[in-house]
């Protein structure tokens, strides 16, 4: 919108355009503002949800068990079989055979014939004289 009003179609008086262009700079400023507010409330509410000393859980669950916040050592249950090599391979052969196609489908062919011919109609010296 700026751009069109300080490279109009139709000319226009600078008071005009001076009107206009401080109708912008108000819209703009207003919601700078509105964001500065937003920003300002959402602020407000984190540092009050996490405020200091203001926990809502009960005495005896306020520190976690140190088993259910650390990995055991060993795993002992594992679901999982690990693939057999022959099984990794079957699949990354599948996967790069997907994508393969013969050469001649894929490859443009240049006319050289027609490109020689075309040449020597020009002449050997190439210049359009």
């Amino acid at each position: 919108s700026v751009e069109s009003i300080m490279k109009p179609k139709v000319k226009m008086a600078l008071r005009t355009s001076g009107h206009l262009l401080l109708g912008v700079v108000r819209i703009y400023s207003r919601k700078a503002k509105y964001l500065l507010a937003d920003c300002n409330e959402a602020f407000a509410k984190i540092k009050m949800a996490f405020r200091p000393g203001m926990v809502d859980l009960p005495a005896d669950k306020r520190e976690a068990a140190i088993n259910a916040i650390t990995l055991p050592d060993f795993f002992h249950d594992v679901d999982t079989e690990v693939p057999t090599f022959e099984d990794v391979m079957m699949d990354f052969d599948a996967h790069f055979l997907v994508n393969h196609t013969r050469s001649d489908e894929i490859t443009l062919r240049e006319d050289y014939v027609g490109y020689v011919g075309m040449q020597m109609e020009q002449g050997a010296g190439g210049g359009a004289g």
